[in-house]
């Protein structure tokens, strides 16, 4: 894509937009209750289309600096669907933005947002020589808390959870940032959790961040309820309360290490 750009110059130009959020495939393999994306037919992005993109973004980003407007280089979130099946579209996206990187001296921050249950060895090793070289690269794996939590929505087709599939590519998914070894900023920077509360998981929220922090040693860990559903003044009483339980153990780690860096492992206490 050859894109020609028309810039306003003078005190009040705006930088041109650098970033982006790509749905890399509408399919997925799992059919979670709750989702929202629901239809008969689904599409996946091709190599063409994204090689527009990103020559669309890189040549604003270009044109930002150029005009003194901008600088941060390009960010992309691959998202779907489950981006992963279409793996040959992500590893293209990855090249690109690599080599842009070099051509253009441009900075390309990439993130991946998947539900945790397709990733592979050669997914993670590609992953991880890409991290190696570029350590502007996370990932954040969908899971909505301990087994009996999360395997409540997030199902197969078939109607079986998809808790132990994930916990079984954990370790490919550590591999990335250098696996048990990990440096504390690599990791931290890295490999995150998101879950989706509803009004029963609510309830052990607490439980299941100890046990992400603990039993899966992976710090970085944040919720959001279901949009679809409403809670009523007992569920925000619960949520205020597993919150609170949250924090103090975060504060205690503070105090105990004399860093506050803890509070940016979850969210809302980072915001």
């Amino acid at each position: 894509m050859s894109a020609v750009l028309v810039v306003n110059k003078g005190e009040n130009m705006k930088p041109l937009p650098t970033a982006a959020s790509l749905l890399i495939s509408e399919r997925c393999n799992l059919n979670c209750s709750y989702c929202f994306e629901r239809k008969k037919e689904y599409k996946s992005m091709s190599k063409e289309t994204a090689k527009e993109i990103l020559d669309y973004m890189f040549q604003n980003a270009i044109d930002n600096e150029k005009n003194g407007v901008g600088g941060e280089g390009v960010s992309l979130t691959m998202f779907g669907g489950e981006p992963m099946l279409n793996f040959e579209v992500l590893k293209y996206i990855f090249e690109i933005g690599a080599d842009y990187n070099k051509k253009y001296g441009i900075n390309f921050n990439s993130s991946i947002i998947t539900n945790g249950t397709i990733m592979t060895e050669e997914m993670s090793e590609f992953f991880k020589s890409y991290h190696e070289k570029y350590h502007n690269f996370s990932i954040q794996v969908s899971v909505d808390g301990k087994k009996e939590n999360h395997d409540y929505y997030r199902v197969y087709y078939d109607g079986k959870g998809s808790f132990d599939v994930i916990e079984k590519n954990l370790p490919l998914f550590k591999n990335i940032y250098g696996g048990e070894k990990f440096s504390d900023t690599q990791f931290r920077s890295g490999l995150h959790l998101h879950g989706s509360l509803n009004k029963i998981t609510l309830r052990s929220m607490y439980d299941s961040w100890k046990f992400f922090n603990e039993e899966w040693n992976t710090p970085v860990i944040w919720y959001m309820p279901i949009h679809d559903e409403e809670w009523d003044d007992e569920d925000v009483k619960i949520y205020k309360e597993q919150l609170l339980k949250i924090s103090n153990e975060i504060l205690k780690k503070c105090i105990a290490s004399g860093d506050s860096k803890y509070i940016s492992d979850y969210a809302p206490l980072n915001k």
